[in-house]
């Protein structure tokens, strides 16, 4: 059989999607875990703007968020950690409940740690001494 591989930048939603959903359906016919959902969590501004929000992705009992941001206006109002503990009663019914992300050293590695996540690893190696730290937060039952 012959392959070939192809790149592409600024891929189109649909491929992100496609592998996606293959990668997820190989998960759960392999593992004893049929649970999952891609879940979005916004912050609205009274006017309805959006001005912050997260990408998380469930799987039982374990939460990965992909992404957080909260508009910089914003920032400083405990948006980002309601956020969180919006995203923790999503694992609600579950025992062994536990989130992970990740985040640059210039991101926000201290608001992680200031919501009770404990650094689970820090790869070293970008430019201009940049780290990335990955986080985990176990829950109690």
């Amino acid at each position: 059989m012959k392959y070939s591989f192809e790149v592409e930048k600024n891929p189109k939603a649909e491929i992100i999607k496609q592998i996606r959903n293959e990668l997820i359906s190989h998960n759960i016919k392999s593992s004893a875990i049929s649970q999952s959902a891609n879940v979005a969590l916004k912050v609205l501004s009274s006017e309805g703007e959006l001005i912050g929000g997260a990408i998380a992705w469930q799987w039982g009992g374990c939460l990965e968020i992909e992404y957080l941001w909260i508009t910089e206006n914003a920032r400083g109002n405990n948006l980002g950690t309601e956020l969180i503990l919006k995203l923790e009663t999503l694992l609600n019914g579950h025992s062994n409940k536990v989130i992970i992300t990740n985040t640059f050293s210039f991101q926000a590695p201290e608001f992680y740690l200031k919501n009770g996540f404990k650094v689970a690893d820090i790869v070293v190696g970008y430019p201009d001494n940049i780290k990335k730290y990955f986080l985990k937060k176990n829950l109690q039952s």
